[in-house]
């Protein structure tokens, strides 16, 4: 029998894991050189060596490392940048790097829409594990702004959008999120409207903090601060509620973030963290002595806390009340995140003692009931039945 040919260099470290394999055995081998300085592995020979007939195990081994080592590595760079640096790292994607790598995935689509044309399936015309290991990528990339690159290459669209009906890809990918806490926590519902807004499937998992089952295995394993919320999308665990929210609307592609627009996107995080400190900041001792020592704690309200928060409130009014003079939304004349997000704190506000504090602020309160009347909010709202304090 002829020896198994090897083309490449014996340096390359994909060459080497096929020879220790060929040694391992005890197989005879000839290493045929690819001269990689010249060019030579892009040559037309080489090239229909890198897509020749072998059995059937061996092309969906081929095609797994053509996916670890090309797709997989170009859309590693690009999840990177434009999902994990935003949602986790509170960063902005570099588009440089984002372009280059979307210029490596555009030359392996080339490859896989080469092959896509001969072919059902990487491997042949038969559904193997060289198809469902880029369901992770794959899964991403249409989450991503940059889907759109799939349209260059129709085979490999169709193949993707075959891949993506696969009865097993399908449960992965609609098992409902789970959010655990109480679904009256502001934090909660903070995470449930954007949920309403993109027509996510969810489910709320109760979690009782009054035995202290947020301090205690396995929610501990969840929100290692132990705090509500925490959140869970298939094997991906969050917490800390306005990530979990830009999570939430970047994967299905929702403009309240408006990523498309660097300066618009940039007021939407100002305002976000206006939000944070100064809103939400006033208003959290105010739903607790308001809300929470009376009904939950079996205590009576601190009228010298709530009277603080609300001249603390007051002043945070006036700058809203300012912004709204310029613009119908707080990051321009387009409703964002930065405005939804204010509805948890807004909803505990009107249902208080304390609504009135809203008639010096005209503008704001017109915001108010303009954010108040959105059908996510509105869902989430009808779903509370919160008493009034």
């Amino acid at each position: 029998m002829a020896p198994v040919k090897v083309f490449g260099p014996a340096k390359s470290t994909a060459v080497a894991r096929v020879l220790v394999c060929l040694e391992e055995v005890g197989a005879e081998y000839e290493l045929v050189g690819v001269h990689i300085p010249a060019g030579e592995q892009k040559s037309p020979a080489h090239l229909a060596r890198n897509e020749s007939n072998l059995s059937q195990s061996a092309m969906v081994d081929v095609w797994l490392e053509v996916e670890s080592q090309t797709f997989d590595t170009a859309m590693s760079a690009i999840t990177f940048q434009c999902l994990t640096i935003p949602t986790f790292m509170g960063g902005i994607a570099d588009d440089k790097i984002v372009e280059e790598n979307l210029g490596k995935l555009k030359k392996a689509l080339e490859v896989y829409e080469a092959r896509s044309c001969r072919f059902r399936y990487l491997a042949g015309d038969f559904i193997s594990l060289a198809d469902l290991s880029h369901f992770p990528m794959a899964h991403y990339l249409l989450a991503t702004p940059h889907a759109s690159v799939l349209d260059a290459y129709p085979h490999v669209k169709s193949w993707i959008n075959d891949l993506m009906k696969r009865p097993a890809v399908k449960r992965r990918k609609m098992a409902p999120a789970k959010v655990y806490g109480p679904a009256m926590s502001t934090n909660v519902m903070r995470i449930l409207v954007c949920l309403e807004e993109v027509g996510a499937e969810y489910e709320v998992v109760p979690v009782d903090m009054s035995t202290g089952e947020h301090k205690r295995p396995p929610h501990i394993s969840r929100n290692p601060f132990g705090q509500v919320p925490a959140f869970e999308d298939g094997d991906l665990t969050l917490f800390e509620s306005r990530a979990i929210s830009k999570y939430i609307l970047r994967k299905h592609g929702s403009d309240l973030l408006r990523e498309s627009n660097l300066s618009e996107s940039a007021m939407v995080d100002v305002w976000l963290e206006v939000e944070s400190s100064h809103f939400d900041g006033a208003m959290s001792p105010i739903i607790f002595q308001c809300f929470i020592v009376p009904m939950f704690m079996g205590g009576a309200t601190d009228i010298g806390v709530v009277n603080e928060s609300l001249e603390k409130l007051k002043k945070a009014l006036e700058v809203y009340e300012a912004q709204l003079s310029k613009s119908k939304y707080l990051a321009g004349d387009f409703i964002s995140l930065a405005d939804i997000s204010h509805f948890p704190t807004v909803y505990y506000l009107l249902a208080s003692a304390h609504a009135s504090v809203l008639e010096a602020y005209p503008r704001v309160k017109a915001w108010i009931d303009d954010v108040m009347q959105r059908p996510s909010v509105k869902k989430v709202t009808e779903a509370l039945k919160m008493p009034s304090a």
